[in-house]
């Protein structure tokens, strides 16, 4: 397996974090990310998106760190 990190510039795209994620899931990479990361592509969105809500990144968040 592969240990593989995620920048927030790819995380940013909801499409393309799904999809590195699932790549991650199947087990041909191991994903890591700091709460750095998290913060920067969190905040990147939230100023581009007004309409996405704060609690729903804090939940998408939450569930990446399981």
């Amino acid at each position: 397996m592969i240990d593989v990190v995620y920048g927030a510039c790819v995380l940013h795209s909801g499409s393309l974090r799904d999809l590195l994620l699932n790549i991650a899931e199947m087990g041909l990479i191991r994903p890591h990310w700091s709460n750095e990361i998290h913060d920067e592509w969190i905040g990147s969105l939230l100023r581009r998106r007004p309409d996405v809500r704060c609690e729903s990144l804090d939940r998408t968040r939450h569930l990446m760190d399981m």
